[in-house]
């Protein structure tokens, strides 16, 4: 358990929040896993899908270097911390840091018999995968996920222990409304 981060609620209990999200990856493809037992969304990301971004083309800052150097080797380093960007900013660069565009979002709506119990969500450091337990009467349920950097997938295994799984699953553009906010 020391490497597990767990909750103990839904990421949905204050609405579809994603910035709740359980966040999985490694490499290009990642995921933001959020919501709650009957509804949850898997957030896919691709790294080289990004939004909102301006670059310019980066002036020669090099005549600052002597200075910034002298103040490092004199262990000054908060009177070197802002000598680059204050030149930057003074020779009028100014990019527009963009946002991670989602790919699409996969939605999976399930239906449970009664009303679920023993709710728990893990982030998993050591394998990367998040995970969601909870109980529905007498079954045991558990969606698993992870993204696979040595094959460039993403996985969900779906199961229930003691019961049949009644669900839907779809792929959906994500709500651009939602991006950044």
């Amino acid at each position: 358990m020391r490497n597990k981060l767990i909750m103990k609620y839904p990421a949905s209990w204050h609405g579809d929040m994603w910035r709740e999200a359980v966040p999985v990856g490694n490499g290009e493809i990642g995921a933001l896993i959020y919501g709650g037992v009957w509804k949850e969304i898997i957030s896919l990301i691709h790294g080289k899908l990004w939004t909102g971004a301006q670059t310019q083309t980066l002036p020669d800052v090099s005549g600052v270097l002597p200075q910034m150097r002298k103040f490092l080797n004199e262990n000054k380093p908060l009177e070197a911390e802002f000598i680059m960007h204050d030149e930057l900013k003074r020779l009028g660069y100014h990019p527009k840091i963009g946002k991670p565009l989602p790919v699409c979002d996969i939605v999976i709506t399930q239906q449970n018999q009664c009303a679920f119990t023993g709710y728990r969500r893990y982030l998993n450091m050591e394998n990367a995968e998040a995970e969601v337990f909870w109980n529905d009467g007498e079954s045991a349920n558990s969606r698993r996920f992870f993204v696979s950097r040595k094959s460039d997938v993403a996985c969900l295994l779906m199961q229930a222990e003691g019961g049949t799984i009644h669900t839907d699953i779809a792929l959906k553009l994500h709500d651009e409304e939602t991006l950044g906010k």
